[in-house]
């Protein structure tokens, strides 16, 4: 057995499925065993640390119990937008930075939970990530820092291993720069998963459809985020479960 799988085994012992909220029984699946294994390479007790973290949020903050109508105001705004699907199958989440937002940051991650949440009640266990540069400066807003500190937090502590690939999109120059720094203290796994996606919409479109990427974003996507979020089609366990091979495949081959 390898050290994955007797991580995962031991998870699943420490926290059955049959022990969680009946209203978050899709939760504690196989492949949130894995992810929270990975997310901490294996090492048991850090992975049942951050699993039980997890499962104690969910039980305090209930985020499955979100509704379409509690974000449906931030869900107008530009500065997330859900589009279509990338070429590997999993949904695609454009976070447009400097554009305006009348949310609070409260509002905003609820938003991005709702989100999180939806997705993987329709089978996704990871998400590709637009980040576009090409609105940065146009809007001054405080509370832009403190959502995106709050985003990195949820998505480290609670939704571990949803990332697919983060594509900087019409990213400046020193952005760039940092990037290459920072690339050094990552771990192969995490800089595999970066890729810069150039500053063109053609050029983005080497990693993901033109039609299925966000007008705001350079794509012909039209819709609102809600509605394509909606349109999102569920996946059966078999379905989910090739896709799940599929990206383990491509990321191991680091396509």
């Amino acid at each position: 057995m390898s050290k994955e799988a007797a991580c995962v085994a031991a998870l699943k012992e420490k926290y059955p499925a049959a022990h969680a909220d009946p209203a978050d029984a899709g939760f504690l699946n196989e492949r949130t065993y894995i992810r929270f294994a990975r997310a901490r390479d294996s090492d048991l007790e850090r992975a049942a640390a951050l699993l039980g973290a997890a499962l104690k949020w969910r039980q305090q903050t209930k985020p499955y119990a979100i509704t379409a109508e509690e974000v449906g105001k931030a869900m107008k705004q530009t500065t997330i937008l859900c589009g279509g699907r990338c070429g590997n199958g999993c949904p695609v989440i454009a976070m447009v930075l400097g554009m305006q937002n009348d949310c609070t940051v409260e509002e905003r991650t609820k938003q991005l939970v709702y989100i999180m949440e939806e997705t993987q009640r329709k089978g996704y266990d990871r998400i590709t990530w637009i980040v576009d540069f090409g609105a940065m400066g146009n809007h001054r807003d405080e509370r832009s820092r403190g959502a995106r500190k709050e985003t990195m937090k949820i998505m480290r502590d609670y939704y571990p291993e949803r990332m697919e690939r983060i594509l900087l999109y019409r990213a400046p120059w020193y952005i760039r720069m940092l990037l290459g720094v920072a690339k050094v203290f990552m771990d192969a796994r995490t800089v595999a998963k970066i890729s810069n996606a150039g500053g063109t919409i053609e050029e983005l479109e080497k990693f993901i459809d033109r039609d299925q990427i966000p007008v705001v974003c350079g794509g012909t996507m039209k819709g609102s985020t809600i509605t394509h979020l909606e349109e999102l089609p569920y996946l059966n366990s078999e379905e989910a479960q090739r896709l799940s091979l599929k990206q383990d495949t491509v990321n191991e081959d680091g396509d």
